[in-house]
This record gives C-alpha cells, structure tokens and sequence, in this order.
C-alpha cells in the first residue's frame, strides 16, 4: 500500500474517533444537565428574540439599568 494513503486512513481514522468522543461528551452533559457555553448562548438570545420589546419592564429593569449605566 502506498504510504500517503496508510496515512490518509489512519486520520481519517484519528478524526472518526474524535467526532464519536465529542458526540459521548455532548451527551452525557446533557443527560447530567449541563449544557455548554454555546447552547446557554443560543438559549438566551433565543429568549431575548421572543420576549416582546414594546416596553422596558419595570419589574425586570434592562442589564444596563441594572449595571448602573
């Protein structure tokens, strides 16, 4: 077998096993309850996208109110 492609495999390989320890480590952080710092991120645009805008809530003062700004 020629070399490059002993080489071609054995990363394709190192990238397989790779993807599958990333889809172990999503999972069980999700079965524990943990999410990572990106899908927090997601969740918290996503929530800021539906909560309606027409008002600034007095109950719930902006971030920037909040910092003193």
């Amino acid at each position: 077998m020629h070399p490059y492609i002993g080489k071609a495999l054995a990363e394709a390989h190192q990238n397989e096993l790779l993807r599958q320890a990333e889809q172990h480590r999503l999972v069980r952080s999700a079965r524990s309850g943990r999410r990572s710092w990106l899908s927090r991120r997601l969740q918290a645009l996503r929530a800021r996208r539906v909560r309606p805008t027409a008002a600034p809530s007095v109950l719930r003062p902006s971030r920037d109110a909040r910092l003193g700004r």
